[in-house]
């Protein structure tokens, strides 16, 4: 795929949704890390300079609502957070539906850890809204 066809891609279809960061501690007590509001502090890295980068807004598909970030191809979100043991990531996402029927192959959603050497790949799918991934897709990983 040609790097402009890129940039028209990540224009109208990447849609990151994220919900809330749920922290399970040993002592079983659930504390929980939003990070919508901790999105200021992240590093925030995209290819595309025109247009917004990330936008926060509320989506809903099939009557589900969720605050999301809205992200552009091949951009990516890292916020430096230190894991627990017995933490897990709850994550939700998807491709907005005003993007459903735009030319575009789909995205591809990645979530990973890293200590700065290494980095461990935890959730890579592929969305493609063609094929009927229209819904929200759910995922909780153990970090």
């Amino acid at each position: 795929m040609t790097t402009s066809r890129w940039k028209r891609l990540g224009l109208v279809i990447a849609v990151v949704g994220f919900g809330l960061w749920l922290f399970l501690g040993r002592s079983g007590v659930e504390n929980h890390v939003d990070l919508l509001a901790k999105l200021p502090e992240a590093d925030k890295r995209t290819n595309v300079e025109d247009g917004p980068q990330f936008v926060v807004e509320s989506v809903t598909i099939d009557g589900v609502t969720k605050r999301t970030v809205l992200a552009r191809t091949s951009s990516r979100i890292i916020y430096p957070l230190t894991i627990l043991r017995d933490t897990w990531f709850d994550v939700s996402f998807a491709m907005k539906p005003e993007t459903w029927d735009q030319p575009g192959d789909g995205a591809q959603f990645r979530v990973g850890v890293s200590d700065g050497r290494v980095y461990e790949e935890l959730l890579k799918q592929y969305v493609n809204p063609k094929r009927g991934d229209r819904r929200w897709f759910s995922a909780r990983l153990d970090l």
